[in-house]
Order: structure tokens, then C-alpha cells, then sequence
């Protein structure tokens, strides 16, 4: 049986800003979730640095691909394993490379990677959310191993308060001078 087909954008050269971002005529198969993941139907994505970095050609990989990783989605199918989230929870997500990115119709995401929206945070808000939100979330709760019930050890966590980086316009030179990292222990 053919797979069934979705519509994507991609990326179809590397560069050219924009432009550079364009329907592709070719099928897309719908991913189908693997264990631990769940598949979405897209609302709303926000591009961020890493597709400027494509568009402007300073970022590039073999294949040519749908970035975007900062979305908003309706959850339309659960894998194997996946116990938080059930069909037509409203969810944001933080895709990885590795799955082909986010401006298709639809995305397979890794559980641990998406969490609930909240009723009153709009589709495009929520999509601008992810990569400052489940980077922080994944920091505390995977890096840190930080238990968000309360239970467990509450150990030091590195907090970086303060970094500046310099730009030579003469160069492609860039100067960062050393984090200000404090060692706290969230309460």
C-alpha cells in the first residue's frame, strides 16, 4: 500500500534568502509515529536563527529539507509508550533535524520533546515559545535531572547570568568574553 502524501515546504537551494524557501513538487509520505513518539497536524512554526542561517547560506546540510523546529500542532496520532498526551491535545514541540523539521502538514516528534498548550496561548503564540521554553525545560528536567513535582534531589545547577559577545565588522572575527556562571540551587 503507497503511503499517504502530505504538502511541505522546503528548502530547495542553500542561500538566496527567502526565495530560497519554496513549495517542492515532490511527495512528502506522512511519517508515522514510532515508539515514544506522537504525530502532529501543524497550526503555526516560527523561523528561527538556524533557518536565517540557511536562507543566508551560513548553515548547510546535505539534503535540502523543512526546518523550522518551533511549532504548534494538534496531536492526530500516539505511538507505542506515549502515556501524557492522548488525539486532539493542543501541543507545542521542538522537532529535531533528524525527522525532517516542521513545515509539513504534519510532524512525528519524540514525546519528551512537546508539551501541552495551554487554552488560553493562541496557536502562533505558542509556536515562538520552544526554543527558549523546552531548551530551559530540557535543561532543568534531562541536564539537571530535576524533578518538576518537587520529589528528589535538589542539587546545584550552573546559572549563566551574563555573556556579551563583540563583533569585528572588519572581520569575521567574534569575540565573547567569559560567562559570569553562578552555581545556584533551585527551591
Amino acid at each position: 500500500m503507497a503511503a499517504k502524501l502530505m504538502h511541505a515546504v522546503q528548502y530547495d537551494i542553500h542561500g538566496g534568502g527567502p526565495s530560497g524557501l519554496k513549495p517542492v513538487p515532490v511527495p512528502v509520505p506522512i511519517p508515522t509515529p514510532k515508539k515514544n513518539e506522537v504525530l502532529l497536524k501543524l497550526e503555526a512554526a516560527s523561523l528561527n536563527a538556524g533557518d536565517y542561517k540557511i536562507q543566508k547560506g551560513q548553515a548547510r546540510r546535505r539534503d535540502l529539507f523543512s526546518r523550522a523546529n518551533c511549532l504548534t500542532f494538534l496531536v492526530v496520532e500516539v505511538g507505542e509508550g506515549v502515556k501524557n498526551f492522548k488525539v486532539g491535545d493542543k501541543v507545542v514541540a521542538m522537532l529535531s533535524y533528524g525527522n525532517g523539521g516542521g513545515l509539513g502538514e504534519f510532524a512525528a516528534a519524540n514525546a519528551e520533546m512537546v508539551v501541552a498548550r495551554s487554552s488560553d496561548v493562541s496557536a502562533a503564540e505558542g509556536a515562538g515559545l520552544p526554543v527558549a521554553a523546552l531548551s530551559a525545560h530540557w535543561a532543568l528536567t534531562k541536564d539537571a535531572e530535576i524533578k518538576l513535582d518537587g520529589t528528589g534531589e535538589q542539587k546545584p545547577v550552573p546559572l549563566v547570568t551574563s555573556v556579551s559577545m563583540q563583533s569585528n565588522w572588519q572581520s569575521s572575527e567574534t569575540l565573547m568574553s567569559p560567562p559570569l556562571v553562578e552555581l545556584v540551587t533551585l527551591n
